[in-house]
C-alpha cells in the first residue's frame, strides 16, 4: 500500500466550481477560527478556480495533479509557431470566471473574431476524393432533401437541432421534464425523421462529441447548442478570445496565484474516510 497524504478535518473537493462550494463547506459563514484543510484533486480550470476561491476565504488548500503540468484539458502546443491548442481553441463572453481570471492575473487576450471566416473555409472529402462545394448540390453522394441540397454536411444538422431544441437556458437540462432527451443522439435524430445516411455523413464522419451518434447523449448536444446561442448573445459582435502565449497561460497564472504550489505527479488512486478526516492515497506515495 503506498503511503498516504493525511490531513485531519479535511474536506475533499474534486473539480468543483464556484457554485458547489457552499455545499462543500457548509451554508454558514466562513471564519478564520474555523479553518478547514482542503485538498482539491485536479489542477484543471475548475480545480484551480475552486482552490483560489477557498484561499480567498482564508482556508488552507492543497491541489494535487496527476500530470506534470497544470491545465487539464487546456494544452497549448508551444513548440509549434502560433501556439495551436489541443484543448479549447477560444472562449466567449459567457465564460465569466475565465475572463475574471485573465483580468485578475493580467493575462492578455486576443480577439479571434477576424479569423472566424477561416473556420468556415472547409473542404469536403468523401471516399478519398475532394468534392468542390459548387458540385455538392448535384453530387450523387448528397443525401439531403431537394430543398436542402445546397447545405454542406457540416451545416445541415445545426438548423434541425436548433429548431427542435427544448432547452431555453443553460439550466434547462436539470429540469426533470427534459430527462427524456438523455438518450443517444442517434435515437433523437431518427425520431425527428433524420435518415441513417444523413446521420452517418453529418455526424459520424466528423463528430463534435463522442465517436458516433450512438455514444453521445442528445442532451449534451442540445445543451451545447443552447450554450453557443447564449455565448453569441452575450458576446455581441465579438466571437471570442484566446490568451496571449496560448490558453495554457491561464491555468498557469492561476496556479502561480495560489499560496501553496500545486503538487504535480500526484496520481490519486484512492480516498478513504476516517472519524477524524480523510486519507488521500497517491500512486507515488
Amino acid at each position: 500500500m503506498p503511503q498516504s497524504k493525511v490531513v485531519s478535518r479535511r474536506t475533499l473537493v474534486k473539480g468543483i466550481g464556484a457554485l458547489p462550494l457552499a455545499a462543500a463547506l457548509g451554508s454558514g459563514p466562513l471564519r478564520s477560527q474555523n479553518r478547514t484543510k482542503v485538498i482539491v484533486i485536479g489542477a484543471g480550470l475548475s480545480g484551480l478556480n475552486a482552490a483560489l476561491l477557498l484561499e480567498e476565504q482564508d482556508i488552507d488548500v492543497q491541489v494535487l495533479e496527476g500530470r506534470q503540468r497544470v491545465g487539464g484539458r487546456v494544452l497549448s502546443q508551444r513548440e509549434v509557431p502560433g501556439n495551436p491548442e489541443s484543448g479549447g481553441t477560444s472562449f466567449g463572453a459567457g465564460y465569466a470566471r475565465l475572463l475574471d481570471a485573465c483580468k485578475k492575473f493580467k493575462i492578455g487576450l486576443i480577439d479571434v473574431t477576424p479569423i472566424v471566416p477561416f473556420f468556415n473555409n472547409r473542404e469536403l472529402v468523401l471516399d478519398g476524393k475532394l468534392i468542390p462545394q459548387d458540385q455538392w448540390p448535384t453530387h450523387p453522394q448528397n443525401p439531403f432533401p431537394v430543398t436542402s441540397r445546397q447545405s454542406m454536411p457540416w451545416s445541415y444538422l445545426n438548423p434541425i437541432i436548433g429548431k427542435n431544441n427544448p432547452l431555453k437556458n443553460a439550466d434547462s437540462w436539470l429540469d426533470p421534464a427534459n430527462a427524456k432527451y438523455d438518450v443517444s443522439l442517434h435515437q433523437w435524430l431518427t425520431s425527428l425523421g433524420v435518415s441513417e445516411e444523413v446521420i452517418e455523413l453529418c455526424w459520424n464522419t466528423n463528430p463534435n462529441y463522442g465517436t458516433t451518434a450512438h455514444d453521445v447523449s442528445a442532451m449534451m448536444v442540445l445543451f451545447g447548442s443552447t450554450f453557443a446561442m447564449m455565448q453569441a448573445q452575450l458576446g455581441g459582435p465579438t466571437f471570442g478570445y484566446t490568451a496571449v502565449g496560448g490558453n495554457q497561460s491561464i491555468p498557469e497564472a492561476m496556479a502561480n496565484g495560489l499560496k501553496t504550489p500545486v503538487s504535480l505527479g500526484c496520481n490519486v488512486v484512492g480516498i478513504s474516510s476516517t472519524d477524524s478526516g480523510a486519507e488521500v492515497h497517491c500512486a507515488d506515495g
